[in-house]
């Protein structure tokens, strides 16, 4: 099963709709454009540096969501 398969009932992922929903939610995030902490670009640039942190933020930003619905 492909996380868009459209023909692919939500249901049939291990805990449900929502469970899918936050697996869509992580794979965008993993993929979004990332700005360099130096120069701001989120395409290539000259500057190399690393865009880890840019990239676990955007991940926990995907994820608040669920972090806050859990925690209530």
């Amino acid at each position: 099963m492909f996380l868009d398969d459209v023909d692919e009932p939500a249901d049939s992922v291990p805990g449900g709709p929502t469970r899918l929903a936050l697996r869509r939610a992580v794979d965008r995030a993993l993929v979004a454009p990332v700005a360099c902490p130096d120069c701001g670009r989120t395409m290539a640039c000259p500057c190399g540096r690393a865009r880890h942190e840019g990239r676990v933020e955007a991940i926990l930003a995907a994820v608040a969501p669920w972090l806050q619905s859990e925690a209530a």
